[in-house]
């Protein structure tokens, strides 16, 4: 079992996705070598409707994991509420913060974290489903296994 928690560095439009690629393909050759049957990663709920380096580059380690050959589940997650300080201190012009006009629905960090470690625990069950909110767990056929908020 490899639990993929792997986060970039930086955030710049170049390093991200050369973080993303070098580490999922070294993580990933490790993972092989060492015979690792299962792999969980986690990701990010619709980074494949936007165009944000950042999530392009998570979409890119999510094709190298579907890729390799070993047997994976990827939960992607809402923003976590942790985050949403900086989300809004990055938005602010002034005294002024500017959002657009989303609904989003975010997960505390620690509920992630209980959620990745019981997807760990039972990866051996296939079509495993999960409801919570914030997050949709993916295995290796793309089926979502959960979507947030039902």
């Amino acid at each position: 079992m490899a639990i993929d928690l792997a986060n970039s560095p930086s955030f710049e439009d170049k390093a991200v996705p050369a973080f993303f690629e070098t580490s999922g393909r070294n993580l990933l050759a490790a993972e092989a070598a060492a015979g690792v049957r299962h792999h969980v990663a986690l990701s990010i709920v619709a980074i494949d409707r936007t165009d944000n380096g950042y999530f392009r580059a998570k979409l890119a380690q999510e094709k190298l994991i579907e890729a390799a050959g070993i047997p994976y589940t990827i939960i992607r997650a809402t923003q976590f509420m942790e985050f949403l300080r900086g989300i809004a201190d990055s938005s602010a012009d002034g005294n002024i913060v500017k959002l657009p006009p989303i609904l989003f629905q975010p997960i505390a960090a620690d509920d992630v974290a209980a959620i990745v470690a019981d997807v760990a625990l039972a990866a051996a069950r296939r079509h495993r489903r999960d409801r919570r909110p914030g997050t949709s767990a993916v295995q290796r056929n793309h089926r979502p296994l959960s979507e947030g908020g039902r």
